[in-house]
């Protein structure tokens, strides 16, 4: 392997391993095949302040294949940029790179932080309900309470594949009630909608397990109170909405935020909602988000902030009964490719894994990982022992 500090790193996994690529694959490339560290010499969280490698990565090599591992620096750039480093590799390995990105500067109207609606404070985490005081000193504004997980036990995740014929009648189902609105959703929010009522289910199950059996379970709040509103965390690429600002699509800093519909818990889960509801209810409050002026606004916001740090792993509190949904269904998996004289399958990857270690011990987190044609869809859940068992009872 390279020396300590290096951002590309050869590992030859057959040195300490007898796994061959093609048990991994017979596995259906579960993600327990490797601990994390053995897949990348790198933090998954850098020491910001001791400096830290904007991109990390770490090419494994074992008898019949390669696992390529990469890490971007989630305080410098986003979920986006690293589909686009990852397709500009694959590009450079086919000797095809070729882009250039340039910009034009131009002025947005803005607004300041105390005429900014509530959302767009709870946007970027900052606590709306001291407005007043924003009012009086817009240069102190008050983060939102940021309680990291640090307990040791860790979740567990699941992988869930829906075939292409029942992803396929979810999508008819959806249709045939749509077709009585004029309200038009993506298939994308279907499936979001789908895995939230699912996860809360379950979710639900067992908090009504462990309240009856006097327990708790890793991820969960102790206290007197019952929780009444779910809430989906969702990122969105904001690139579109600055380009005619002159952001260049090809842009690699960090322009992810984050929109959170929500509603009642005991509605989420009631018999008598129907995916389309929730699926509605994402559109919305995507479409309030995913709009430039209240986006400006949101910068407005945080440079009105003395104190990044608080703020900087706002993610870590998603706490039941909210969950967090990364969807990478658009990611143009199929058409990246590595060098077909070198690697089989064209030079295409034959999956894709998040590392999940680290995750699983802070964050409640759902992957829809991306979609190969003429396949299903594979999507991962971090959930606790209890709500594993619920969820393939529900299923």
């Amino acid at each position: 392997m390279h020396q300590a500090g290096a951002q590309l790193r050869f590992n030859e996994i057959s040195s300490t391993t007898c796994t061959q690529y093609s048990d991994i694959e017979e596995s259906g490339f579960a993600l327990d095949s490797f601990e994390d560290e053995a897949l990348l010499g790198a933090p998954i969280q850098p020491d910001l302040d001791m400096g830290a490698d904007v991109i990390a990565a770490q090419a494994n090599f074992l008898p019949g294949g390669c696992i390529l591992v990469m890490s971007l620096c989630g305080s410098v750039t986003d979920g986006t940029a690293m589909q686009m480093v990852l397709k500009l590799w694959a590009d450079h390995c086919r000797n095809l790179y070729d882009a250039e990105a340039s910009g034009t500067e131009k002025e947005g109207k803005i607004s300041p932080p105390h005429q900014i609606n509530q959302e767009m404070w709870r946007l970027v985490g900052l606590d709306p309900i001291n407005k007043t005081a924003a009012r009086a000193n817009d240069d102190v504004l008050v983060p939102r309470c940021v309680t990291l997980n640090n307990s040791s036990q860790s979740m567990k995740h699941i992988l869930f594949y829906m075939p292409q014929a029942a992803y396929a009648a979810l999508l008819k189902e959806c249709a045939t009630e749509l077709r009585m609105t004029n309200v038009l959703l993506s298939a994308s929010d279907v499936v979001c909608a789908f895995i939230w009522r699912s996860v809360m289910k379950a979710w639900v199950a067992a908090h009504v397990h462990n309240t009856k059996n006097n327990g708790t379970e890793h991820g969960e709040e102790t206290g007197n109170d019952e929780p009444n509103l779910a809430e989906i965390f969702m990122p969105f690429d904001a690139r579109p909405l600055f380009g005619p600002l002159g952001m260049p699509s090809s842009y690699l800093g960090n322009v992810n935020f984050e929109h959170r519909p929500s509603m009642p818990l005991a509605a989420l889960v009631a018999e008598d909602t129907s995916i389309v509801s929730l699926a509605r209810t994402i559109r919305a409050s995507a479409s309030r988000a995913q709009d430039r002026g209240a986006l400006l606004d949101a910068y407005v916001l945080l440079q009105a902030e003395p104190d990044y740090s608080p703020l900087q792993l706002q993610s870590t509190c998603v706490a039941p009964p909210s969950v967090a949904i990364l969807d990478s269904l658009s990611f143009p998996f199929s058409d990246t490719s590595f060098e077909d004289s070198v690697f089989g399958n064209g030079g295409k990857p034959d999956a894709f894994r998040p590392l999940m270690g680290a995750l699983n011990r802070m964050f409640r987190i759902c992957f829809i990982l991306p979609r190969k044609k003429h396949r299903g869809i594979e999507f991962l859940m971090t959930l606790s022992e209890t709500e594993v068992d619920y969820l393939l009872q529900d299923v």
